[in-house]
């Protein structure tokens, strides 16, 4: 069954934001793929990230699941990030010491409305109910500026459980970010996630470094560099690394180097020379490109190093300055 949750306003903390409600609808898998690829089938990147639960035994995980819509279904060239907490392996040492998860917070910006489970009106999330893992789903999903949260009131993810995924929508391509996971006592932590590169923020169409001409090299690259089963999973890939270089591209253009830099080591990592990397020599061709692709990665990441250490040095000749010109000012009262 297909259930609506129609969700008001409510209001939030002690700073009297006001946090919207996001109308969510369950759906089923792999039925919501339908609403990303005319064929039902998608092509998806999984993260994972590990995060400790206090009082406990063994891993927690936030599982992140990120594809694009394909040209021609419903959600055509739209983003979807799908979040998952698996605590199954997670053992409580005494169960009256060892909290639960109550919420989980994302930067995530605006999820953008779309028709989810068919029933013609514009839905901002979902949660799959059946035909996947999980045994609980939030009771509410709030977003407040750019944060949305998903919020599991008295159904808290305890040791043993595991979430439904719950899946939001956005125009934005993915990008690495901390999560935050707070506990029933009160507690947080952060956990490694994907999430949009939150539109606006960013200056659009400024190149850094040698990227431009590395997204180039990532689009030209044959068909058969790219180690995969069938050639849709071939394109499916090059377009997670597109994606992937995407996001750093604006990371860098607003001279947020460090993250920048994370982003191109999980590129070079899926065109590192490992058994199971996704860029291979292609021996149809004249020059080893998976290689060159390699040399280039690296030469773009030395550039960013170079400016972000740039960068940490005026900021520390600036601190230093600064100082200076406060004890100059202290000694003149005397």
């Amino acid at each position: 069954m297909k259930k609506n949750w129609m969700l008001g306003l409510l209001w939030a903390g002690a700073l009297g934001a006001q946090a919207a409600a996001l109308n969510v609808v369950e759906v089923n898998a792999p039925s919501i793929n339908c609403v990303f690829n005319t064929n039902c089938a998608v092509v998806v990147e999984d993260t994972v990230s590990e995060f400790a639960i206090p009082n406990s035994l063994g891993a927690a995980r936030l599982i992140t699941r990120t594809f694009q819509g394909e040209a021609g279904s419903p959600g055509a060239n739209l983003y979807v990030y799908q979040y998952q907490i698996d605590l199954a392996s997670v053992t409580a040492i005494d169960p009256a010491l060892s909290p639960c998860v109550g919420r989980l917070k994302i930067a995530f910006g605006p999820a953008a409305p779309l028709d989810l489970n068919g029933d013609g009106l514009a839905d901002q999330a979902y949660v799959i109910t059946s035909g996947a893992d999980g045994t609980t789903g939030p009771s509410t999903v709030e977003q407040n500026g750019n944060e949305i949260e998903f919020v599991f009131g008295n159904a808290s993810i305890c040791a043993g459980g595991t979430s439904f995924a719950m899946g939001l929508v956005s125009q934005s391509p993915p990008t690495g970010l901390n999560a935050a996971v707070l506990f029933t006592d009160g507690n947080t932590v952060t956990a490694g996630a994907r999430g949009p590169v939150v539109a606006g923020t960013e200056p659009p169409g400024e190149d850094i470094c040698d990227l431009a001409s590395l997204r180039s090299a990532l689009t030209d690259l044959s068909a058969e560099s790219i180690a995969a089963p069938t050639p849709s999973a071939r394109e499916g890939r090059r377009h997670a690394l597109l994606n992937r270089l995407k996001a750093a591209e604006r990371l860098a253009a607003r001279g947020l180097f460090r993250p920048a830099l994370n982003g191109l080591r999980g590129i070079e990592m899926k065109a590192g020379s490992r058994k199971n990397a996704w860029i291979q020599d292609d021996p149809a061709t004249p020059e080893n490109e998976a290689e060159l692709l390699r040399q280039q990665i690296s030469a773009v990441m030395d550039s960013l190093q170079a400016q972000f250490d740039q960068t940490e040095k005026e900021k520390k000749a600036k601190k230093e300055k600064a100082k200076k010109e406060k004890q100059k000012k202290g000694k003149g009262k005397h």
